[in-house]
């Protein structure tokens, strides 16, 4: 299992990387406004504060593309545009995005504020050096390196996750489920894809729950050391986004219980608190003395000026809203695509719900024979401080515009999508659940059945983003026309040709093949071992004393041991 983890692994970088290189400009969520955080800090050596605008580059290159960018609600022109524009037109635009920018971008502010600037800084100060290494390249380049950056720290907490799964279960039986299920996580839930293969602080919030995970799970709770260590990671989480603040709960709750039981004293979780708060404390106490509002978000401030969120409530507030909040955010948890917000059809997520839902149940049915492990106890507390988090941007949305439907902000406005922060610590919940289904034949073919459909689902709907991008297949805003891809999905000439003047579609592609042919190899060798070990299990049925050719392979090999 321990191998079939690593081929796991290596397939998701490998398809990580490919979403990296083939994305245009600024089309993964919010990248421009992330971008221009970079670049304030390493053009300026400030954090962005209340007011502050985005850097006139990011805000250029996006209307010069006239909509092939972000922010849609500014577009006047589609992909499908661009490339029935002019000649003359395709070259200028080629020009701006894969031309090396010499001298490199001024850096100077726009007029568009940065809607992102509610962020901490660590993820930004981090990238900065990379930055200013790339702000002579082209401003494909540049993305690329950042981009990939970014998703190799999402890539590693997997890693870390798998590392420690492996440090706390034996790789033999049930164990070995649990040891692949954070390597299995993007393909269960592919809509990891997209969430951590663009410019985005969440990628580093998810490296820092798998350390601080792996902290919890494997150091000696009893030593100072490990408390310190643990509050400069959690610190350094808050530092890295808000939304880090669940897991932070978890992790406080489940120290608060290692006290109880007498694990460690309670001056040494006031050592871990007082940690976190010196790394992090000075950030939120500057952003509350500027704003008023301890998580100044966009949304916050507009409703703090409309009366706050009471009398948005009253205003707005239903019902038939509420009961859409709750499936919007699981949709935008199992995909939310890119910032074009083309979206399958929703009968194409079916399965993906389907997924879901099996894995959910199996995990409440087997949760109770894996209780005592650590490990497992930080899933259900981070997923319950996860949920009662997110109530509150759900209720600030649905107090300052009522329901909303998808593609006015995502799915409804509703980010389920950062629940792929806290993949480390949740992916036992995958291991739990394949454990369980193993015990049934039917399950268990239902399970690797839909396992197979959310595999074809991912390549499937990031082929037809890239069709969309290419200018084939795109019939407006959040629009997929089949009948136009139809007429080119296998012209790869065009299709290359079209892409590469905003990304790398060569990449992109041989990136896909690679990470296809190792996911295919994995998983037929998981179907194989899959099949000896059912194999075993009628050996055993048939020969309950003991006896049998199962039984003489397994004396013969306990003697050759012996002998060892």
């Amino acid at each position: 299992m321990r191998w079939i983890s690593a081929w796991l692994l290596l397939a998701s970088l490998l398809i990580g990387l490919a979403h990296v290189t083939g994305l245009p400009p600024f089309e993964g969520m919010d990248e421009n406004a992330h971008y221009s955080y970079i670049e304030q800090i390493a053009k300026t050596g400030t954090f962005p504060r209340a007011g502050d605008k985005l850097r006139q580059d990011a805000q250029d290159v996006e209307l010069s593309l006239e909509g092939v960018g972000p922010a849609p609600r500014l577009a006047t022109l589609r992909y499908r545009n661009l490339f029935t524009a002019d000649a003359e037109i395709i070259k200028w635009v080629r020009q701006a995005v894969k031309a090396p920018r010499d001298p490199p971008p001024t850096g100077k502010p726009s007029s568009m504020e940065n809607w992102e600037l509610q962020h901490p800084p660590f993820f930004y100060a981090l990238l900065t050096p990379a930055y200013l290494l790339s702000e002579r390249w082209s401003l494909a380049g540049q993305l690329a390196l950042l981009r990939g950056l970014s998703y190799f720290a999402a890539w590693l907490s997997l890693c870390l996750a798998v590392f420690v799964a492996a440090k706390t279960f034996p790789a033999s039986g049930p164990g070995g489920a649990m040891i692949a299920a954070p390597a299995l996580w993007p393909f269960v839930f592919p809509g990891w894809f997209p969430e951590m293969a663009r410019l985005g602080n969440d990628s580093l919030v998810a490296l820092l729950v798998a350390c601080a995970v792996a902290v919890v799970t494997c150091a000696p709770i009893r030593r100072w050391s490990t408390w310190l260590l643990l509050g400069v990671i959690c610190g350094l989480g808050a530092l890295t986004k808000a939304t880090f603040f669940p897991f932070l709960a978890a992790i406080a709750l489940l120290l608060l219980y290692r006290i109880w039981r007498r694990d460690a004293s309670p001056w040494q979780f006031l050592g871990f608190l007082a940690t976190a708060l010196a790394v992090a404390g000075w950030w939120y106490f500057q952003r509350s003395v500027d704003t008023g509002v301890l998580f100044a978000t966009p949304q916050s401030l507009e409703l703090k000026e409309k009366g706050g969120l009471i009398a948005g409530l009253m205003q707005h507030f239903s019902v038939d809203a509420l009961a859409w909040a709750i499936p919007a955010a699981g949709m935008s948890f199992l995909w939310s695509g890119t910032w074009s917000f083309v979206t399958p059809p929703l009968i194409a997520l079916a399965p993906l719900v389907v997924m879901l839902l099996l894995i959910g149940c199996a995990y409440l049915f087997g949760f109770h024979s894996y209780r005592m492990y650590p490990l497992v106890q930080i899933t259900p507390l981070t997923l319950g401080f996860w949920a009662l988090a997110i109530s509150y941007p759900i209720l600030v949305v649905m107090a300052l515009y009522g329901r909303l439907k998808p593609g006015a902000l995502g799915y409804g406005g509703h980010p389920g999508y950062y629940l792929h922060s806290f993949a480390p610590a949740l992916a036992p919940v995958i291991g739990i659940a394949i454990t369980t289904v193993a015990r049934n034949g039917l399950a268990r073919t239902v399970l690797w059945l839909l396992l197979g459909y959310n595999i074809a689902f991912l390549f499937g709907a990031t082929f037809m983003q890239f069709l969309y991008f290419a200018g084939c297949g795109s019939n407006g805003f959040n629009r997929f026309n089949v009948a136009a891809a139809s007429a080119c999905w296998n012209d790869w000439q065009r299709l290359t040709d079209n892409l590469d003047v905003l990304a790398y579609p060569w990449a992109a592609l041989w990136l896909t093949a690679a990470g296809a042919i190792v996911l295919g190899l994995c998983l037929l060798t998981s179907l194989v071992l899959a099949r000896s070990h059912t194999n075993r299990g009628k050996l055993v049925a048939a020969h309950p004393s003991g006896e049998g050719p199962l039984a003489e392979i397994e004396n013969e090999a306990g003697i050759a041991k012996a002998h060892a």
